[in-house]
């Protein structure tokens, strides 16, 4: 009765102060206030992996019950040990205070804070050092007592404050510390992280240990005071060895290694994507939507679900590195890998190297790699097809006199082996034919969105672009021809739940852009190509065991960029290798090509390409495409009918492209080379005998009548002397 009278008093000459002062404790409503901490944002991989936290402050609210009830008395016994029995502050302490700054000169050193100030203040109050803000902190905290159980008084205080290392409450300060939850701390661990609440920089066991220790010891001792341990446990406790985690309090380490560049897409895409809902949930502005996306970001906090499959963004990541090392360009070079799922748009895999900039969304000069998009518009359009001979010959456009990657000239070639073989003078010649602006137009129209005006130009047909091209678009637009045509918008978040576990965003409720940009059976014949690209032309070391794999290789003139761009298994992959530093790196795209061939195959060894679609393989094609061998077009210029094993080649082509090549088919033959008919086994000398392919109009039908007497004779003569 004694102790109410004197808080009763002392309240009354606080409120007294306050009208007098006119402080802002009088205007504060506790009675309605709702505790809400800031949250934050979770960002999970499509196979339940957490990739990232976003927040403002580095939180994740537990319940008191959660707690370790030695956690709970280490915290009583060193920062309020009347906690439970006054009513906001503590008559005792302010007047041990006050005389102990009078005495000190310094009349606003000691706080005498009770844990229900020291909340009222992180809620409601500043910093501010002044008696003022110490009378509106002692009348909030008698208001809160009123409101609010000495419990719920204590749960807010041990999820609201600051704990060092980045960290605000308990649970997330555990996991930072000791790589664990609150629950699970032991009693040494519960004491070191309550001796943090009154200094938390200062005492933070990452950066100076053995204060932290010396806190700790305090907290021990304070808790032996209280009754709440014997001094033998206080020392037992003492002894306790604390292991420390790795983390070394990095506040950035709160994203999976290698995830940064992705995790910034997935921001900027949440604000892409979901102000537009925003706006017309709420009839809102621009602005106004745009607020309120960052309210439940930042503060809110918010749970996004995204595309990315950890474990294949993980073997990208090892196969690009892998063949940085076999190759020994580690030291010099950096790489980017975007995987994407061609028939859904799905981002399944996201790397933007291993610096501060993300190399999968920036401009490189793509060389070769450029030139399916428009050979693909000009076969499109009817100005070419498959078959069409370009003369592969040293040409000059005025001062413009581009050269062969290998040297040399090949003359008459189809446009096929132009591809495959990346034969530039003749994909400047269809860039050409095709015509500047048509040729620019059907680059842009796959969605590459870095072309200049300056890139109109016959440079651009060898990828000499101004700033270049972006893995990511890169990786969309080759999906177009292995999906009959279609382009698929990429996109990362499926789906985003509020902290109320309401959706508040899906993907499937917005209209994702499909576009088509090539005729199916256009689509068919690019796919054979780039299949014979793999099989026999310049990305060979990008094939896929059991799988069709399909690209194109690029090399810039000056070996800074080395790009492969394919397709295998539903995925849609841009592999680009260089240097922010724009220097040389040597090699060729094929290092490329390898990194992709590496990665595939590691995901289908590995079960994690079946798990992202089950029928890959199915998929990896709309139309059947067959097998043929064929005369080379320079043998068949010369007017031959039969050609030897250097004159032909075996080709990937559409069943429905078959009659295009009819006349150019050829069959294999065993001739005898003195009658030019069939070969008899038995019969002809093994001498004579040869293997020739013949047009299928000219295969011969008769086998050799000659009886070879005399060549037998002959014969029997010559191993005679040679006996």
């Amino acid at each position: 009765m004694k102790k109410k009278l004197k808080i009763t008093v002392f309240t009354i000459l606080l409120l007294s102060i306050c009208t007098l002062f006119g402080c802002a404790a009088m205007d504060i409503d506790v009675a309605s206030y709702q505790y809400d901490p800031k949250g934050k944002t979770l960002i999970y991989s499509s196979d339940d992996v957490l990739l990232s936290e976003v927040y403002d402050e580095n939180r994740t609210y537990v319940d008191l019950e959660d707690v370790p009830q030695d956690f709970i008395n280490a915290v009583i016994s060193v920062e309020d040990r009347s906690f439970f029995t006054h009513h906001g502050i503590s008559i005792k302490g302010i007047l041990r205070a006050m005389v102990s700054n009078i005495a000190s000169g310094d009349i606003y050193g000691e706080g005498a804070s009770t844990i229900t100030q020291q909340v009222v203040k992180r809620l409601f109050l500043t910093d501010e050092k002044s008696y003022v803000r110490k009378i509106n902190e002692a009348i909030l905290a008698i208001k809160m007592e009123n409101v609010f159980t000495k419990e719920e008084i204590l749960e807010i205080y041990i999820n609201q404050m600051y704990l060092g290392a980045g960290t605000y409450g308990v649970q997330e300060a555990s996991r930072t510390y000791f790589d664990k939850d609150a629950k699970d701390m032991n009693t040494a661990e519960c004491t070191l992280l309550a001796g943090l609440f009154q200094a938390p920089s200062a005492y933070c066991p990452f950066d100076h240990y053995d204060e932290a220790i010396e806190r700790q010891h305090i907290v021990i001792d304070a808790m032996v005071d209280e009754g709440y341990i014997t001094q033998e446990q206080a020392e037992e406790i003492k002894n306790t060895e604390i292991t420390l985690s790795d983390d070394s309090g990095s506040v950035s380490s709160t994203t999976k290694e290698n995830c940064n560049a992705f995790v910034d897409c997935v921001i900027d895409e949440y604000y892409e994507k979901f102000i537009p809902v925003l706006e017309e949930k709420y009839s809102m502005d621009y602005e106004s939507a745009k607020l309120l996306a960052q309210k439940y970001l930042n503060y809110d906090g918010v749970t996004i679900y995204t595309t990315l499959n950890y474990d294949a963004q993980k073997t990208a990541v090892s196969s690009l590195n892998s063949t940085l090392k076999r190759y020994g360009i580690s030291s010099k070079a950096t790489g980017a890998v975007v995987s994407i799922d061609y028939t859904t748009g799905q981002i399944r895999a996201y790397y933007g190297g291993n610096t501060q900039i993300d190399m999968a969304n920036s401009s490189r000069q793509p060389g070769s790699s450029i030139k399916p998009l428009y050979y693909s518009k000009a076969i499109d359009d009817g100005y070419i097809t498959s078959r069409t001979v370009v003369n592969d010959t040293r040409t000059s456009w005025g001062d413009y006199t581009p050269k062969n990657y290998e040297g040399g000239y090949w003359g008459w070639i189809s446009v096929r082996s132009a591809l495959v073989h990346s034969r530039n003078i003749p994909s400047v010649k269809v860039f050409d034919e095709y015509g500047v602006d048509n040729s620019m137009a059907a680059i842009k129209s796959f969605g590459i969105t870095t072309i200049e005006d300056t890139d109109y130009n016959l440079a651009s047909a060898l990828g000499g672009l101004t700033y270049g091209v972006k893995p990511r678009e890169m990786a969309s637009a080759y999906g177009a021809f292995a999906n009959g045509g279609i382009i698929n918008e990429s996109y990362c978040i499926e789906r985003i739940v509020d902290n109320d576990g309401i959706e508040i965003y899906n993907v499937n409720d917005t209209d994702l852009s499909q576009t088509r940009v090539l005729q199916q059976s256009t689509a068919d014949t690019m796919n054979s190509i780039l299949r014979d690209v793999v099989s026999y032309g310049t990305g060979t070391a990008a094939r896929v065991y059991g799988y069709h794999a399909a690209g194109k290789t690029g090399t810039t003139e000056d070996k800074k960029d080395l790009w492969f761009v394919g397709y295998c298994g539903g995925l849609s992959t841009a592999v680009w290798i260089g240097n922010l530093d724009m220097e040389v790196i040597g090699g060729s795209s094929a290092y490329s090509a390898y990194a992709f061939g590496k990665y595939m195959n590691s995901i289908v060894d590995d079960g994690i390409l079946e798990k992202l679609n089950e029928n890959a393989e199915e998929e990896d094609n709309a139309t059947a495409l067959i097998d043929i061998t064929i005369a080379q077009t320079s043998a068949l210029n010369e007017g031959k009918v039969y050609f030897n094993e250097d004159e032909i080649e075996t080709i990937c082509i559409p069943q429905s492209e078959y009659s295009y090549y009819e006349d150019a088919i050829v069959e294999k033959v065993t001739i005898d080379s003195s009658s030019g008919k069939l070969f008899v086994e038995g019969k002809c000398p093994e001498e004579y005998k040869e293997t020739v392919y013949f047009l299928k109009d000219y295969v011969p039908t008769e086998e050799c009548n000659r009886s070879h007497y005399f060549d037998k004779i002959f014969n029997k003569k010559n191993n005679k002397k040679e006996e």
